[in-house]
């Protein structure tokens, strides 16, 4: 079964009110590598919790590269991280 959201490409409803695939586009996917709803039914197989040490570390990095040069440049990112 492939995962394919109606959104990501232009299908075209059929009366079964089901999305038509493009023509090429296989009917199904299996593989090793297709994740199926069953595969994501349980956030904790794939979803990592930060603990409070976790936390305090990426802090400490972050108060780090606050100090440092690299912090001050001009770069898409710094804007973002200006905030953190």
């Amino acid at each position: 079964m492939a995962l394919v959201h109606p959104r990501s490409v232009n299908f075209t409803r059929d009366d079964s009110d089901t999305y038509s695939l493009p023509d090429g586009f296989p009917a199904a996917i299996s593989s090793d590598l297709v994740w199926t709803g069953a595969d994501l039914a349980d956030e904790r197989k794939y979803v990592y919790q930060l603990t409070a040490e976790d936390l305090a570390e990426i802090d400490a990095a972050l108060h780090i590269f606050k100090g440092t040069s690299l912090y001050s440049m001009s770069h898409p990112a710094h804007d973002r991280l200006i905030h953190l």
